[in-house]
């Protein structure tokens, strides 16, 4: 179904058709990513909530993923990291 343009991942374990208008699931980060160009800065709390009812992720994998390089995260804050923007890897004392 993946290769059937007719059809769509709606979450972890369902597909669509893309006629439905359902929003497409891509993975954790790449949804993380859609959600946030299309609404801006969110909780991260928020981000994880949406992502857990509209695709079925388990809050703690998205809060994983905010800690990729394409994110960052500030007083509970969530966004996309800017191109000027350095990606310093978290120590190990940062990741409690």
């Amino acid at each position: 179904m993946a290769r059937d343009g007719r059809f769509i991942r709606i979450n972890i374990n369902q597909w669509a058709l893309s006629e439905w208008d359902y929003s497409e699931y891509k993975g954790i980060a790449p949804s993380m990513k859609s959600i946030l160009e299309e609404r801006g800065p969110m909780l991260l709390n928020d981000l994880a909530e949406q992502m857990h009812e509209t695709f079925g992720t388990k809050v703690g994998s998205v809060r994983s993923y905010a800690r990729a390089a394409a994110f960052v995260v500030e007083k509970g804050w969530i966004r996309m990291r800017l191109p000027h923007e350095e990606y310093v890897y978290p120590s190990e004392s940062d990741k409690g």
